[in-house]
């Protein structure tokens, strides 16, 4: 009996175990009777497979993935910082600003502490060089709010199509179909070749497919009909790529019909059929737009968030029960009230995350009756921005002690945010300056209002 042979170079195959999504990616589907190992490691693994984890890196730090890589990010200012693994966020390098206040001379450094000191005293050398005498030294951790913005690109490429025919050949083969139909298309595919032409990226707002209300997904549909002679793969990964990949034009098997559908996050398998809402001439003929992928990618975080508040609920609601029955039976809670007492309980709970920690994942009302909600969070409908820093206007100029530095608030940052799909809020911050370094400092405006009110100013 003839020894199988790899898919792609029609060698004998020799155990080299392949997951058809990638693992850095999660996938969890994988067999050992698809690809021989030097198309794997050698080839896929050093040329094609990277782009995986390239293209879906900011969104497996945000999910908290052990291979996952930091990123760069940066502030208002300009300044670089590195957020690592635990979400931490730390300068690149020290900022620092020498600044003429009369005859002193105020050096600011700021930055991580260790880097900062370091640069501070190598600068204050320099000025103590020229003559000068070192009046005062401090060290000040400020712990206000600023904002950080760090560049996701999507966008099609010819790596990432030759990442998704290999998914989609590597599928076909999975379920040992006949290799003949798609040799040709085997052959490109492991020559790297690019403008191969045969991959449709679409579903920008699913019209494609629907998605359920926690979804977060690997999916791959294969489908062949004899009688069109269209063999074709219907690819999502993260339900934000989605895409499909034509294998061949000229199939003369059976009709195939089959799917493989995961959790992207637990790898849990689905059995439940997958829908297309659209037909392959529909698709390919879908009209694809390189620069919007802004829809999927809210509608993906709020899923993601969708999913993190039922693990808070899941985790929470019961400890709620355990200690509305412990207060049953002390006889502070009548037993005839305990599934009122519970029920009220966790209401409180779901409003406290849902407006606090959890904001605008429930329905929404329409803007105009959210004002109150979206003060909260510092946030204003675009429309009213303007209006509300002119009626908070004479703020400019004032003084506000924070820890034993003085401030001056000097103007206002307005911070556009995407909080839902297609609604989006600006959210408003003062710029502090420090009269004794020079700082520039951070502040959301209710936060600031709240800490006057506090201090009776």
């Amino acid at each position: 009996m003839n020894k199988p042979l790899c898919v792609f170079c029609q060698l004998p195959l020799d155990g080299s175990d392949e997951h058809i999504i990638p693992q850095s990616l999660n996938g969890r589907l994988h067999s050992k009777e698809i690809i021989c190992h030097n198309c794997n490691s050698n080839i896929f693994g050093q040329k094609v497979d990277p782009i995986a984890k390239q293209l879906f890196n900011p969104l497996m730090l945000i999910l908290g993935w052990d291979n996952a890589n930091g990123v760069k990010a940066e502030d208002n200012k300009g300044d670089e910082y590195s957020i690592n693994k635990k979400l931490e966020a730390l300068p690149i390098r020290p900022s620092q600003e020498l600044v003429k206040k009369g005859s002193a001379r105020i050096l600011n450094v700021e930055g991580d502490p260790k880097n900062a000191i370091k640069m501070f005293g190598k600068e204050a050398k320099k000025i103590i060089a020229e003559g000068k005498v070192l009046k005062d030294l401090k060290v000040t951790e400020f712990s206000g709010d600023s904002t950080l913005k760090t560049k996701w690109e999507i966008k099609g490429s010819d790596e990432l199509n030759l990442l998704l025919n290999k998914i989609a050949i590597e599928f076909y083969s999975y379920h040992k179909f006949d290799s003949t139909s798609i040799l040709s298309l085997s052959r490109k595919i492991i020559s790297l070749e690019n403008n191969i032409g045969n991959v449709k990226l679409c579903n920008q707002q699913n019209e494609v497919r629907d998605f359920d209300e926690n979804e977060v997904s690997h999916l791959i549909v294969l489908k062949g009909n004899k009688q069109s002679g269209k063999l074709y793969c219907y690819i999502e990964l993260f339900n934000l790529i989605c895409a499909v990949v034509t294998l061949t034009d000229e199939y003369e098997g059976d009709d195939i019909d089959n799917f493989y559908h995961q959790d992207a996050i637990s790898g849990e398998r689905f059995t439940n059929p997958v829908n297309l809402k659209m037909s392959l001439p529909e698709i390919l003929a879908y009209n694809f737009d390189e620069n919007d992928f802004h829809y999927q990618t809210n509608y993906l975080f709020e899923r993601i968030r969708s999913r993190e508040l039922s693990k808070v609920l899941a985790t929470e609601l019961p400890k709620i029960y355990e200690d509305v029955k412990a207060r049953v039976e002390k006889g502070e809670v009548d037993k005839s009230n305990l599934e009122a007492t519970y029920i009220d309980e966790s209401a409180k709970l779901l409003a406290q995350l849902t407006v606090f920690d959890f904001p605008y994942i429930l329905t929404d009302q329409p803007d105009e009756e959210n004002d109150d909600y979206n003060w909260i969070h510092s946030n204003f409908r675009e429309s009213i921005v303007d209006q509300t820093i002119h009626e908070y206007s004479d703020l400019i100029g004032k003084r506000i002690q924070i820890g034993k530095d003085i401030f001056v608030i000097t103007d206002f940052l307005k911070q556009p945010r995407i909080v839902k799909i297609n609604k989006k809020l600006v959210t408003l911050f003062v710029v502090l300056r420090s009269e004794g370094t020079s700082a520039t400092r951070y502040l959301k405006i209710k936060d600031l209002i709240d800490g006057l009110i506090a201090g009776g100013n």
